[in-house]
């Protein structure tokens, strides 16, 4: 390590250009599962069931992205079953009373229904049962309001089936191209430490790592899983040893912003479980500050194996509130129970958080996102 001196690499190219192939292939995604019943509908004259598949395709691809299947299948889902179940309630509503009176309680009470689904499985789902509901009086479907709220049902599950095998087939490549961003923006934040563009640089390196943190799956116990999730935490890690630097008023040696852009070439080609290995060669430099090393060295396989049987665990216990850190299992009546720390106070969920990011990360105030 050095003072601070000389000038910064080139500014890396913005985070949508170099996941430009990423973002076409969701977007072909959607261009298609909204065009095709649309264009059947056409061929088949009928134009009004069409029209009311494509709305729930529509809502439906409103929740699609890049995030975990974990979560983005459930949450299609739920729009898929409370947007019909809501279309049906107000449907039925309009067409066997039709009065004012009626609608506003048929109103009041979904209403009352969303707000306790939105508190209890997320607030998309209890949104698209008011929205649902909405639609449902104004179309006023007479003799058809099972078969309206059907049809958007299952354009919303024809989004969900199209999204799920995709997913099947390019999860790995997302990952890889999302997690290579976030390398690449690192590698241009560390030539940029002690420099003037650093502060302006740190914003999109931040941006790239929430990114990653939401496609990048937690560890399953598959290879190709286990060593992404290591990336992840290592880039995380890198993250804070970066602005570590910076706030020590040192500037990062340029094989530091190296082996970052190695590892980023590693993830592209799809040398994923040997990615790492740049930076495991860089943190046996004993010329770099231990916390530094510290940050470079990949979670070991017992970490590993806490964060697979965590998210194990997270997926049995979906139907109740859990903590946020990948070790916690879940909460208790008296706090939060974690795998990493079984003495973990029984007082809040904070300490186990806080426990768990002491060791996943080196300590700074730098306004990282979570680790």
């Amino acid at each position: 390590m050095r003072e601070r001196a000389g000038r910064p690499g080139p500014p890396a190219r913005p985070l949508a250009r170099r996941l430009a192939s990423v973002e076409v292939a969701l977007s072909a995604r959607a261009a298609l599962c909204l065009s095709v019943p649309l264009v059947v509908g056409f061929v088949t004259g009928r134009h009004l069931d069409a029209i009311l598949f494509d709305i729930g395709a529509l809502w439906a691809v409103s929740q699609d992205g890049l995030d975990q299947w974990a979560r983005r299948g459930p949450r299609m889902l739920a729009v898929a079953v409370t947007a019909a179940l809501g279309v049906a309630a107000g449907g039925a509503v309009a067409t066997r009373w039709g009065a004012t009176l009626a609608v506003v309680l048929c109103y009041a009470a979904v209403a009352l229904v969303a707000g306790i689904v939105e508190a209890t499985f997320g607030a998309t789902a209890g949104a698209y049962l008011i929205v649902g509901a909405t639609l449902g009086v104004g179309l006023n479907p007479v003799g058809r309001v099972l078969v309206t709220a059907g049809l958007m049902a299952a354009g919303a599950l024809w989004v969900w089936g199209v999204a799920r095998v995709m997913n099947l087939r390019r999860r790995r490549a997302n990952q890889r191209a999302v997690l290579a961003a976030a390398f690449d923006d690192l590698a241009g934040l560390a030539r940029a430490v002690g420099s003037p563009e650093f502060y302006a640089l740190r914003g999109g390196a931040v941006a790239s790592l929430d990114l990653a943190q939401d496609v990048v799956s937690r560890p399953n116990g598959s290879p190709a899983g286990d060593a992404l999730f290591a990336g992840l935490v290592v880039a995380l890690r890198a993250g804070e040893a970066v602005s570590y630097l910076e706030g020590r008023g040192r500037t990062a040696d340029a094989p530091l912003a190296e082996a970052l852009e190695e590892v980023a070439r590693h993830l592209r080609a799809g040398a994923t479980p040997h990615a790492l290995s740049p930076l495991e060669r860089l943190g046996a430099d004993e010329a770099l500050p231990s916390a530094v090393r510290r940050a470079l060295s990949p979670p070991s396989a017992e970490e590993l194996a806490r964060g697979c049987a965590s998210a194990r665990s997270s997926r049995s216990r979906s139907w109740a509130p859990s903590c946020s850190a990948w070790r916690c299992t879940g909460r208790t009546p008296s706090g939060c129970r974690c795998r990493s720390c079984s003495s973990c106070a029984p007082t809040s969920g904070r300490s186990c958080r806080a426990r768990s990011r002491a060791r996943s990360a080196p300590s700074s105030a730098s306004g990282w996102p979570r680790s």
